[in-house]
């Protein structure tokens, strides 16, 4: 029907134009935003393989750190940047141009997503690992972590590949060589390199059953999990099979399945599905594996397939009998509801993740997030206090204190 009053048109038109000053909204370059899920540079790796090294930079000997302030659209899209930290204009100038090419998840603040302003580092160091400290293997090690944690992936690979190579005939050397495999899985798993993901992580855990134990209990059923989920992504799915097997086997009261680095690597929708068909062809020769149930919750959910991941969630809670297992699952069920603005079921599995015994302080963090949402400040103050109280760590620590000072 054909609008003609001029009264109702006006205010059409004015409710258009605060919708789109709301989507467009972009906050100042210092001003914080709490959200919950920063943006995240998807591509970011891609972009500095392009960039590489300046050869004019390398033949100087110049060496430093690029810092951008990137602002990030409601879509995921660049929208401008600024550089913060500049080294040497040399540096400066071969990064600036592949910077408007970054794409990134968007910032996600309860159940929308905001634009956000992000800091993305580009860092040149020139290294000759094979003179620097050529056999100081525990300082190669570090070396390569440091570069690791940084994000700069070719530069990690080439210092574990060092170590690898200096340790192939020292029998004393087997832990450190182990680890170096380790981490050069993690870096070919960030680089979707999964066939050598899986041959690194074959190779450490060949050696963990050589030494005969870790150092960390937990430790090499997280390899086995994390070697399964890699299985599943270049179609061994028998050998998949095999290795959730072991775990249940070996490790039955396993208490972290939520702590493997690939679930922090980004997947796309067709990803994700080809992943949770891998786990549904596993399930019926495996109807008691909790782990089987907790990936493919986390598939489930990341697909916003939000009462699957749910029931999926409590039935993983039934199949292990550890108690922190059990907690961990239903915490996982009550992010997943809030993260879907399901905030009813997210309050009911916040309920049962406090009746374990012990201090849960991500069941308070999380109940915390929900009652803001929907403006019980009071009580969500009183539960963001009580998960600080409890030990809460990491970036949950952080966005609970910057929301108690607001």
């Amino acid at each position: 029907m054909k609008i003609s009053h001029p009264f109702l048109s006006f205010i059409l038109c004015l409710a258009s134009l605060l919708v789109h000053a709301q989507q467009s909204f972009a906050p100042g370059i210092h001003e914080y935003i709490y959200v919950e899920q920063e943006p995240e540079a998807i591509n970011l790796q891609e972009i500095r393989d392009q960039i590489g090294y300046p050869v004019s930079a390398q033949q100087s000997g110049i060496e430093g750190t690029i810092l951008c302030r990137v602002l990030v659209d409601q879509e995921g899209n660049y929208q401008q940047h600024k550089i913060t930290r500049a080294d040497h204009p040399l540096l400066r100038q071969a990064v600036e141009p592949h910077i408007n090419s970054l794409q990134f998840s968007p910032a996600v603040k309860g159940q929308e997503h905001v634009s956000f302003w992000v800091n993305v580092p580009f860092y040149f160091k020139l290294i000759n690992i094979h003179e620097k400290a050529s056999k100081d293997y525990h300082q190669l090690y570090r070396d390569g972590v440091e570069y690791y944690e940084k994000g700069a992936l070719h530069t990690a690979k080439a210092f574990f590949d060092r170590v690898i190579e200096l340790t192939s005939k020292k029998k004393k050397a087997t832990d450190i060589r182990l680890r170096s495999f380790s981490y050069r899985s993690k870096v070919a798993s960030r680089m979707r390199n999964w066939e050598e993901a899986h041959h690194d992580l074959s190779q450490a855990i060949t050696l963990v059953h050589t030494i005969g134990s870790t150092d960390n209990e937990q430790e090499l059923p997280r390899m086995y999990l994390t070697r399964a989920l890699l299985r599943l992504r270049i179609n061994h799915t028998a050998k998949a099979a095999d290795d959730f097997n072991w775990v249940m086997r070996m490790y039955p009261d396993f208490s972290a399945p939520e702590s493997l680095h690939l679930l922090r690597i980004p997947m796309g929708n067709r990803d994700l599905k080809a992943f949770l068909a891998g786990l549904e062809h596993l399930r019926p020769n495996q109807p008691n594996n909790p782990y089987l149930y907790f990936y493919q919750a986390w598939t489930m959910g990341k697909l916003g397939h939000v009462e699957n991941a749910r029931k999926l969630y409590q039935i993983a809670s039934q199949h292990n009998n550890n108690p922190t297992f059990q907690m961990k699952a239903i915490n996982a069920s009550v992010y997943t509801c809030y993260k879907a603005g399901e905030y009813g079921p997210a309050l009911s599995a916040c309920m049962e993740a406090l009746q374990f015994d012990g201090p849960n302080p991500l069941a308070h963090y999380y109940r915390g997030l929900i009652l803001r949402e929907i403006g019980n400040e009071a009580e969500a103050k009183e539960s963001l206090e009580t998960a600080l109280q409890d030990g809460l760590s990491g970036q949950e620590k952080a966005l609970a204190e910057s929301m108690l000072e607001e």
